[in-house]
């Protein structure tokens, strides 16, 4: 695709992922680094700081549909990135956690400064395949949580690894299980469930950190008890597994399934607001929700009552019935019309 719009120079190091390259980048010895029309990432800034470039052009501003189809080509590179980085894992045992690291960097970049996270994470959700797609939404949820947490960058790093590889055991189920369109049997179901364990014996032989394979194994512990594999319970459940459950809970309800639809964020937040002394550490889900609400503000959306309009501002008051400005300019607080929710977030 070529971009089109004014061109403006930037220093190197004022550039940021998603910014689009009008014209060649050059070294200091006049190599071509970066061509025009690129779409500038955190790997092809840390290049054009080392090549001596002393400037950069960019387009200054690319339409509403360039941004889109910038994002939407940012995310199925990250699956099919993605998708190498696990079969690698698979086939000769090794994980590459700076790729990894770079990658999930990389797509919250592109759309934080091409739109918005929930923008890209539905055009993830938009493609056909699940688990590769859905290992990219929770590790760039997973991220922005562990900031959320005010997690080091050590532990931050370990997060991302964890995060993207969580369902690799998912790769050695068999995928009439994992795309079956109705309920699975107690055998299919049991199948299922081991994918925690293949995934962990994967992690063995890639020689991650213990920190990173217990936030894998114990991702769909619950706080109740009532998890797997291991049922384990409250203080029993690292700080790791706890975050990593949330998020992993929370993008599969976003999310389309074979046998479902994907599920309004909002209505998400409320079951999982709902169940927070028995699923999920109760500090930790409301951190979780009073932050994530808010990647929503400006989001279209529609209301139970089909009237469509735009968040304006989130209520402290009660973060998951914000103010909605719908058609003519009328701003609503759902807070005090409990008969109206958000039943869509639109792009």
């Amino acid at each position: 695709m070529t971009y089109t719009g004014s061109a403006v120079r930037v220093l190197p190091e004022n550039l940021k992922p998603g910014m689009v390259a009008a014209i060649d980048v050059e070294s200091v010895h006049g190599s071509v680094i970066v061509r025009a029309n690129t779409v500038i990432t955190t790997s092809l800034i840390k290049r054009i700081m080392v090549s001596g470039a002393m400037m950069v052009y960019v387009f200054s501003n690319p339409s509403e549909a360039s941004k889109k189809v910038i994002m939407s080509r940012d995310a199925e590179h990250r699956r099919e990135q993605l998708e190498t980085e696990l079969m690698s894992v698979i086939r000769d045992g090794i994980i590459r956690k700076e790729e990894l690291i770079g990658m999930v960097n990389d797509a919250i970049g592109i759309a934080e400064n091409m739109g918005s996270l929930y923008q890209y994470l539905q055009l993830l959700q938009d493609k056909n395949e699940y688990t590769y797609s859905h290992c990219i939404s929770v590790s760039m949820l997973t991220t922005e949580f562990s900031k959320w947490m005010n997690l080091n960058k050590s532990e931050i790093e370990d997060m991302i690894v964890a995060s993207s590889l969580h369902d690799i055991g998912k790769l050695t189920i068999d995928s009439d299980i994992l795309e079956k369109p109705g309920k699975l049997t107690d055998d299919e179901y049991g199948a299922m469930k081991q994918h925690v364990e293949h995934g962990c014996e994967l992690l063995e032989l890639g020689k991650v950190s213990d920190t990173i394979k217990l936030a894998v194994a114990e991702h769909h512990e619950r706080m109740d008890g009532m998890g797997y594999p291991n049922g384990k319970k409250w203080d029993n459940i690292s700080e790791f597994g706890s975050m990593l459950a949330i998020v992993d809970v929370y993008d599969a309800l976003i999310s389309k399934r074979s046998y479902r639809d994907a599920m309004c964020p909002f209505v998400a937040m409320e079951i999982m607001h709902r169940d927070k002394f028995h699923h999920f550490r109760y500090s930790m889900l409301e951190k979780f929700i009073e932050n994530i609400v808010y990647i929503y503000m400006g989001a279209h959306v529609e209301l139970s009552d089909n009237r469509q309009g735009e968040i304006v501002y989130i209520n402290h008051l009660d973060m998951l019935r914000p103010y909605v400005r719908v058609e003519g300019g009328t701003i609503l607080n759902l807070q005090k019309i409990p008969n109206i929710k958000i039943a869509k977030v639109i792009y």
